[in-house]
């Protein structure tokens, strides 16, 4: 149904904290049954990733910006609930907006692009 109106279909997937790091989402944790100190597969995002693809679905997978960024930046995560702290949402809005952006400059007509920033 998308397709027969233009338009396109994209799927995000992003870890949970304790998919990044044994730091992140600490208190949380034990309350879902969740190992402290441990970081715990990241295979479900990639089997998503993979799914969508496959039946020609765009997908952004933010797992490899959140693992990047947990090398120099923590906490990304809330200690206790999970949620994105500013620093997870940021993230999450650098690698959505770096994989949109080319799709936006070949979406829009030339003369609409004045205002997008070029890489």
């Amino acid at each position: 149904m998308l397709t027969v109106r233009g338009v396109p279909l994209w799927l995000t997937v992003y870890p949970y904290g304790h998919q990044i790091s044994p730091r992140e989402w600490n208190d949380g944790r034990v309350d879902w049954s969740f190992e402290h100190n441990r970081v715990y597969t990241r295979a479900p995002q990639k089997q998503v990733e993979e799914l969508g693809r496959s039946r020609g679905i765009s997908v952004i997978n933010m797992t490899d910006d959140f693992l990047e960024r947990s090398k120099k930046e923590f906490p990304l995560y809330f200690a206790y609930d999970g949620h994105f702290l500013p620093a997870g949402h940021a993230v999450a809005a650098e690698a959505i907006f770096r994989e949109l952006l080319p799709f936006l400059w070949q979406a829009e007509a030339p003369t609409k692009n004045a205002d997008l920033p070029r890489n």
